[in-house]
């Protein structure tokens, strides 16, 4: 018993990463803590955040900014409750961050995606395009019978009415259409 090296605190450890660091930055030492605390302060982010991806990066800004502000740490108190002050603060201030965006209404002059959306249309009128043509190259039947199920949302048994096609001939007429459309669609 008289032998038995005394076991430190996890808390005796880390603090004495942290005082170490501010000694001689040796940025291992901050990998330490870091490993010791991640898996408990990413459950402390996700109980407030509520979304997985999101606390991983809450988890992530927090230890970044405990990491920048680590000289201002009190070495003769606990390191966890401070570092759950700053993840509570980062994940407070990542909600309102997110209700500001999705509250502020939309600017079309300030629109920073407004090239992406010109790129965007000048796509879509090009698809489009290509869509007209593709059907263009079909046969007469398929073309019909595609057309009505695809564009106009007619049932197998209302395209046979209006072309006087039979049940399987309409399907047949939109199977291969289908085919050939897809084939074509992808040249």
């Amino acid at each position: 018993m008289k032998n038995e090296i005394p076991k430190r605190s996890i808390n005796g450890d880390t603090n004495l990463y942290i005082k170490q660091f501010i000694q001689n930055g040796n940025k291992e030492l901050l990998g330490k803590i870091y490993e010791q605390y991640k898996h408990r302060l990413f459950f402390h982010c996700l109980r407030i955040i509520r979304n997985q991806e999101e606390a991983k990066d809450m988890t992530s800004d927090a230890f970044i900014k405990a990491f920048e502000n680590i000289h201002t740490f009190n070495l003769k108190k606990p390191f966890y409750p401070w570092l759950c002050k700053i993840a509570t603060n980062v994940c407070i201030d990542h909600i309102r961050r997110k209700k500001t965006v999705v509250s502020q209404p939309f600017n079309e002059e300030k629109d920073p995606v407004k090239t992406e959306t010109v790129t965007s249309d000048m796509e879509q009128k090009e698809t489009i395009n290509k869509i007209k043509k593709t059907i263009s190259k079909l046969k007469n039947p398929q073309k019909r019978c595609f057309c009505l199920f695809y564009i106009h949302q007619k049932s197998y048994k209302e395209i046979s009415e209006i072309t006087g096609f039979s049940y399987n001939q309409v399907r047949s007429h939109i199977q291969n259409g289908r085919r050939k459309f897809k084939l074509a669609m992808k040249h």
